[in-house]
């Protein structure tokens, strides 16, 4: 589990003055994408791989509405096999839980469009989520 911490702008806002639906799944790329660059390989070294870490399924579950200020998001291993994983991403603010979301990704080659086992940058970046429970 991985714990990132980002602050919500106002213009991630709807007219209500609540997070804007898109901008949960926005939220979680962001955090995604920082956390593989740290902990394995950023998407620019996946590319030139030939690899895509693709979303095949997707479930979400809005608890509370966000408002801007800073949250915290918890980012857990589900599970892995040699060509995909699933990941919960969950939104907290001020300790209370209001977003939960799971993502499961294909590695998949961008030439073929065929599926691929996950390169080794993507597998440290997964155990270090799954060690760090």
């Amino acid at each position: 589990m991985t714990l990132s911490h980002y602050h919500i702008q106002k213009d991630e806002l709807s007219s209500v003055g609540y997070l804007h639906h898109p901008s949960y799944f926005e939220i979680c790329e962001k955090v995604r994408e920082e956390s593989l660059s740290r902990f394995g390989s950023s998407f620019d070294e996946l590319k030139d791989l030939d690899i895509a870490l693709v979303v095949s399924k997707i479930e979400a579950n809005y608890l509370k509405p966000l408002t801007g200020g800073p949250i915290q998001i918890k980012t857990s291993l589900l599970e892995q096999t040699s060509i995909s994983f699933s990941l919960m991403h969950e939104f907290f603010k001020d300790d209370a839980l209001a977003f939960r979301a799971t993502l499961h990704f294909v590695g998949i080659r961008y030439s073929t469009g065929k599926a691929t086992p996950l390169p080794p940058g993507v597998l440290k970046y997964l155990y270090q989520i799954g060690s760090a429970k």
